[in-house]
């Protein structure tokens, strides 16, 4: 991994007992990301590929606010797979 990258759970954040990780980012990003989503995928079906879904909590997000579609995460770190699954 780069160095300048700083994974989630070693940036001095909690990690819950079941691997769920928090991002700041999520918290801050997740409502304008969505807007243009949305735009895109109003009436629509089928499937998405998020590609590096880090702690998976947009995947989530978007996956409660889109019934009609499934929402495949995937992530190469071992720490994120564990914290897409526990959300």
């Amino acid at each position: 991994m780069a160095e300048y990258v700083i994974e989630f759970g070693k940036d001095g954040r909690p990690v819950e007992p079941d691997g769920r990780l928090d991002a700041a980012a999520f918290h801050r990003n997740h409502q304008p990301i969505w807007a243009v989503l949305q735009a895109r995928l109003a009436g629509k079906s089928g499937d998405v590929l998020e590609v590096g879904s880090g702690t998976g909590q947009h995947v989530i997000h978007f996956a409660r606010e889109t019934p009609d579609i499934t929402w495949w995460p995937s992530d190469l770190n071992e720490q994120h797979l564990r914290s897409i699954e526990a959300w």
